[in-house]
């Protein structure tokens, strides 16, 4: 008789993994709420810069989430297929597309409120330019609760007039 437990398993994996993609649940190495909160707001927003595809893409965390694990979120990044940088890699160019993070505040139980912008590089390196273009700013508002799906809410503050708020 076959054992129907390998099958069950493999049936819950799927299912659980086309939750994780569809939801934005985090990798299960992002351990600390800070930090699943972090991961999930910049795979956001890779998504909605349509960035998710792009090579030169680094993440920049600011002095003001100099508690979270850098390492740790870039890891479960790339660990969802996304093809992220250390924002020292941009930097030694310059080049790529930068998406900062800061500041982070937590605003609630297992709520955090953070602000991610946007930067190219390329008119640094094209003309001169002292600073990279920003592109996007917003606040990225994170709900996360013990066994169930995150919730996220965005709240545009510059750049391209045509989505001002998504959830």
């Amino acid at each position: 008789m076959i054992d129907p437990k390998p099958m069950v398993a493999v049936a819950l994996v799927f299912v659980w993994s086309s939750v994780i993609r569809a939801q934005q649940n985090p990798s299960p190495k992002v351990d600390r709420d800070r930090d699943k909160a972090i991961f999930l707001a910049v795979q956001q927003e890779l998504r909605e810069s349509h960035l998710d595809e792009r090579k030169d893409v680094c993440v920049a965390f600011g002095m003001e989430v100099a508690a979270a694990d850098e390492k740790e979120v870039l890891a479960a990044l790339r660990s969802a297929g996304q093809k992220v940088h250390a924002d020292k890699w941009c930097n030694n160019g310059p080049r790529g597309v930068t998406i900062g993070v800061g500041p982070l505040r937590e605003i609630g139980a297992s709520t955090y409120e953070l602000v991610i912008d946007v930067d190219d590089a390329e008119p640094i390196r094209r003309e001169g330019a002292h600073f990279a273009t920003l592109l996007r700013r917003g606040t990225y508002t994170v709900r996360l609760s013990n066994g169930s799906v995150p919730a996220l809410s965005y709240r545009q503050a510059c750049c391209p007039e045509e989505k001002k708020e998504s959830h």
